[in-house]
């Protein structure tokens, strides 16, 4: 019997195998397949022959891997080796430095295990970047900017020492530790950079960057008929969590200014219900709550308008993501539609302004749903 969630994961599995190792390439490659499934099934395509017709749209891994490829050379490759040749180079001139200077051994042990910590400290930093939380890399970033505005002041300092118009009297091994300490600050905004760099492909759990460009806000879709729940047409039920998300999200939509609720007030709604199963799985994915709102508060912009109106539309995203849940539903053979495949049916949908906020904090389809699966 074919079973289509077990031939996507096989079809998922045997793209990365071919060489396309990018989760978010993956993601995005699945969200595209699960488009032209829904087309196909919609034509009248039974669930294998709507698979396999998507398949060969999508095209073969082989072909995929080279157009992908192609997008991914050039500068971040170069800055990543320029960025691994820094620590060498500066532990090769401090330790020459340290050798040819008429210092005591204790002098030189302090220097050499100063430089190599310093050395090891920007070798770790990028997948230290990597594993940590949504809020602690955004409280890192911004203790770096904070610390931005006052470090400037240290070159100005050697300059007026190497003037003579001040003199410290620190000698050569505390000179050299604070321009380690320096040239490590300086460095450490490449480190954030090129943590995303494998970060984006590879993994999930961390935001976006400190000096990444803000992505400009997603406006909606149009919005459907004026039903508000009953025109989802659920197969499933759905769990009543699920039920007072919707109001919530309803209540968020008005509280915007908005006539229509879309991805972005539906996963407003969900963040006001997280408990049970819900919560144990946004735990372990180190997702924090206040940070998703902030990132969705970011990317919401739309002309606000009169949404006194007690029904408001759905729009076309939203329903998208609600058969998306469904679906993962069914695959885990669950009794009703819980807020955790609400949640994972808007990272699936992707292209709304929920779909962007989670993607944009680190979270990834296949660990999603993995987390998801176990505690269900």
């Amino acid at each position: 019997m074919f079973k289509l969630e077990q031939a996507i994961s096989d079809w998922r599995r045997q793209m990365a195998v071919t060489g396309i190792a990018s989760a978010e390439v993956l993601d995005e490659l699945e969200a595209h397949l699960r488009d032209e499934l829904q087309q196909q099934i919609a034509a009248g395509a039974n669930e294998r022959v709507a698979f396999e017709r998507a398949v060969a749209r999508i095209g073969k891994a082989s072909v995929l891997k080279a157009e992908f490829a192609k997008l991914n050379t050039g500068c971040p490759r170069f800055l990543k080796i320029c960025y691994f040749v820094f620590p060498a180079l500066m532990l090769l001139i401090n330790g020459w430095t340290l050798l040819v200077y008429e210092l005591s051994a204790w002098e030189r042990i302090i220097g050499f295990a100063g430089v190599f910590l310093i050395c090891l400290y920007l070798v770790r930093l990028p997948y230290l970047l990597e594993s940590l939380a949504a809020g602690a890399f955004r409280r890192l970033a911004g203790l770096l900017k904070l610390t931005s505005i006052v470090i400037w002041l240290w070159p100005i300092w050697a300059l007026l020492e190497a003037e003579k118009v001040v003199h410290s009297g620190m000698g050569i091994v505390p000179n050299m530790m604070l321009w380690c300490l320096y040239a490590a600050f300086a460095m450490t905004p490449i480190a954030f950079a090129l943590s995303r760099q494998p970060h984006r492909p590879g993994g999930s759990g961390g935001p976006l960057p400190p000096f990444q460009p803000i992505p400009q806000p997603i406006p909606p879709s149009p919005p459907g008929t004026p039903e508000f729940g009953s025109s989802l047409r659920l197969s499933k039920p759905v769990d009543p969590m699920v039920k007072a998300a919707l109001d919530a999200a309803r209540a968020e939509a008005q509280r915007l200014g908005h006539d229509f609720i879309g991805t972005e007030h539906v996963l407003l709604g969900l963040l006001q219900f997280v408990k049970g199963s819900f919560a144990d799985s946004l735990r372990k994915m180190s997702v924090d709550i206040e940070v998703v709102r902030a990132e969705l508060e970011r990317l919401i912009a739309w002309p606000p308008t009169d949404a006194t109106m007690a029904t408001l539309p759905l729009t076309p995203r939203v329903r998208k993501a609600f058969k998306l849940a469904e679906r993962e539903a069914k695959a885990l053979d669950a009794r009703c539609i819980t807020a955790e495949h609400i949640f994972l049916g808007l990272l699936l949908e992707g292209t709304g302004i929920a779909g962007q906020a989670l993607r944009n904090l680190g979270l990834r389809i296949e660990r999603t749903r993995k987390e998801i699966a176990l505690n269900h």
